[in-house]
């Protein structure tokens, strides 16, 4: 599936869902990095939001970075 955003948050919150498709939990480890750049193949910025190439280079060169990490195990939500 792919996708486009219109603007970048200023807040991003990513969700993974670690499940196989038959509803297995996932238990390979799973890397990432501290800091996320969004490519700009997966941002559809409109010019008209913004008056200058420079504000356009800012929102595209944007560096979200790791505040929190919530893990949960277990076989239920609870």
């Amino acid at each position: 599936m792919r996708f486009r955003l219109k603007q970048l948050p200023r807040i991003l919150i990513v969700h993974i869902k670690r499940f196989s498709w038959t509803g297995s939990k996932l238990r390979n480890p799973f890397n990432f990095d501290e800091e996320i750049q969004i490519d700009a193949e997966y941002i559809n910025l409109s010019q008209q939001k913004y008056s200058t190439d420079e504000e356009v280079s800012r929102e595209l060169n944007h560096v979200y970075r790791l505040y929190a990490l919530i893990v949960h195990e277990g076989n239920s939500t609870t």
